[in-house]
């Protein structure tokens, strides 16, 4: 008796959290421009090359969109969807994560 997940719910499960872990990264400082994630995600794990990379998508779609996303998300689907830092900090001004990230608009 298993409940039918939506085709929305399939694509922002898989991949809001990627553009989460994505964010973590550049939060933790392992990679210092946001175009190196955007390339090694569309020519290692194959992110659709149209769409610009993982960073592009989340900035197309908008900090405060994926924040409140990510956090019904971690109401019902558990912690791991739980907003990074830098996701929670941009969302107030709706401000672009690949963007933000060049500007050195954050300090962690």
């Amino acid at each position: 008796n298993r409940k039918k997940i939506s085709d929305i719910e399939i694509l922002d499960r898989s991949t809001l959290i990627m553009i989460n872990e994505a964010s973590r990264i550049l939060e933790e400082g392992f990679i210092k421009n946001p175009h190196y994630l955007d390339m090694a995600m569309i020519m290692g794990a194959g992110f659709p090359a149209f769409r610009g990379g993982i960073l592009k998508y989340a900035d197309s779609v908008g900090s405060k969109v994926i924040y409140e996303k990510l956090k019904k998300l971690a109401l019902l689907r558990g912690k791991r969807f739980e907003p990074s830092e830098i996701i929670t900090l941009l969302a107030k001004t709706n401000e672009k994560l690949a963007t933000a990230c060049l500007k050195k608009v954050f300090i962690f």
